[in-house]
C-alpha cells in the first residue's frame, strides 16, 4: 500500500492500474475497506477502462461491502453488475452466491451455483443446502468431511469445509463429530477472505 501511494506520475497507465488493483487487494486483506473502495472508485470513474479490469474492480467493491457486513450495498452493487455485464463465469457466480447467502436468500444461492464445480462453489452449495433444508444435516456432514479431506493444500477452504461440518454436526445432534470438526477448524489459521462471515466459529 505504501509503495502504491508513492508511484512516479509518469509510469504507464496499465502499470498503475495493476499496482492499484494489487493495492486494493492488500487493503481488503487488511480490512481497510474505505481505502480499497477509494482506489477502486478512482479507477472506475475514468472515461476509458479495460472491460475485464472494470469487471474485476466492481467485484472487489462487492467484496468490500461483504467484509464490512454491509449487505444492502452489496446487493445493490450485485444488481448493477448483473444488469451491466450479464456474466456467468464460476468466480462471479461464487461471489453472487456468497452475497445471496449473506442476505439469507439460500434457495436463490443454490440456483446460482448450479453447475459450478469449483471447490469454492461446492463449499457454498453445501452451506446453502444446509441452510435451505435441501439436504439432511447428516448428509451435509459427510459431504463436508469428505471435501475437507481433499483440501489439504488449500487450508483456508479446508477450514471452511470443517466449519460446515461443525454446523451440520450441531444440527444433526452429533457431538462427537462436531468436536472433531472444531478441533480441525482451530488447527488452521484463519485468512482474511470476503466469505469469512459465512463461516463463523466460536
Amino acid at each position: 500500500l505504501r509503495r502504491a501511494d508513492t508511484l512516479p506520475a509518469d509510469l504507464p497507465p496499465d502499470f498503475i492500474d495493476w499496482v492499484q488493483t494489487e493495492a486494493a487487494h492488500a487493503a481488503l486483506a487488511l480490512r481497510r475497506t474505505d481505502d480499497a473502495r477509494s482506489r477502486l472508485r478512482a479507477r472506475l470513474w475514468r472515461e476509458k477502462q479495460v472491460p475485464a479490469l472494470a469487471r474485476h474492480w466492481r467485484q472487489l467493491l462487492i467484496q468490500s461491502y461483504l467484509i464490512d457486513d454491509n449487505i444492502d450495498d452489496a446487493l445493490r452493487a450485485l444488481r448493477r453488475y448483473r444488469e451491466e455485464y450479464r456474466e456467468n463465469g464460476d468466480d462471479w457466480r461464487v461471489l453472487e452466491a456468497a452475497t445471496l447467502l449473506r442476505a439469507r436468500r439460500d434457495a436463490a444461492a443454490l440456483d446460482v451455483l448450479t453447475g459450478v464445480d469449483t471447490h469454492e462453489g461446492r463449499l457454498l452449495r453445501l452451506l446453502a443446502q444446509l441452510h435451505a433444508g435441501k439436504a439432511a444435516p447428516a448428509r451435509v456432514l459427510e459431504d463436508a468431511t469428505q471435501l475437507a479431506g481433499k483440501l489439504r493444500l488449500k487450508p483456508t477452504l479446508q477450514r471452511q469445509a470443517w466449519l460446515i461440518a461443525n454446523e451440520a454436526a450441531l444440527r444433526a445432534g452429533n457431538a462427537e463429530r462436531r468436536l472433531a470438526a472444531l478441533e480441525a477448524v482451530f488447527s488452521i489459521e484463519p485468512e482474511p477472505v470476503y466469505t469469512a462471515r459465512l463461516f463463523p466459529a466460536n
